[in-house]
């Protein structure tokens, strides 16, 4: 745990350095993928820490997470050519998955839903031969089926956020459901899974009551 806030520290420290941080909300900046690689880490160290509410107000700046300025087009010197999204996937899971420790697990599924829309969307593009964005592609072939990969993983981690936020809201049959749609994504964790489908159906049935 000492650990934990050192490293938040830490990343406190690295962000001030990179012209961002404590005091700097509402201020002009300059994002990197570096930098929301900080942030990212930042935040998933507060949420294990249990600072939900810490957590919450240091993501309030970033929005919904597709403010302009956290796009590559944004910095075209910088990244020249790049296109899409600077935001590490996981932090988008993060910023979603943070609303069901706060009470409000509706908006943690709701906020997942809207990841899981993206997700299935590009991968659609993708197994059309199309570009992620559904334009023309001219990647390679091998280099699409590794961003085919990629996506139904990211696909497979949503799913699986949204079968514990079910459980969370003792929603227990579409939790079930849910779990057992991440077997298609993740086939190697197929036994895990199905021990813990198990467990919920045992615990989704209602107990005698004593006379």
């Amino acid at each position: 745990c000492r650990n934990w806030r050192a490293a938040v520290d830490l990343c406190g420290r690295l962000l001030t350095a990179h012209g961002q941080g404590y005091g700097k909300s509402g201020l002009p900046t300059s994002h990197t993928t570096d930098s929301l690689q900080l942030w990212f880490v930042r935040l998933a160290l507060l949420v294990k820490l249990g600072l939900f509410q810490n957590a919450e107000m240091e993501f309030e700046p970033f929005g919904n997470l597709d403010q302009p300025d956290l796009y590559y087009e944004y910095y075209p010197h910088v990244y020249p050519g790049r296109r899409g999204s600077m935001v590490p996937f996981s932090m988008r899971i993060l910023h979603a998955e943070l609303q069901q420790y706060l009470g409000n697990p509706q908006e943690s599924l709701d906020r997942l839903h809207r990841v899981k829309t993206v997700c299935s969307k590009i991968l659609a593009n993708l197994e059309q031969g199309l570009a992620e964005d559904g334009g023309m592609s001219s990647v390679t072939q091998e280099g699409r089926q590794a961003s085919v990969r990629l996506w139904r993983s990211r696909l497979g981690r949503v799913m699986y956020s949204m079968a514990n936020c079910l459980l969370l809201m003792k929603d227990y049959v579409l939790a079930v459901e849910a779990y057992h749609s991440v077997i298609k994504y993740y086939p190697e964790q197929e036994p895990q899974l199905l021990s813990g489908i198990g467990r919920i159906s045992l615990q989704s049935v209602p107990s005698p009551r004593a006379e």
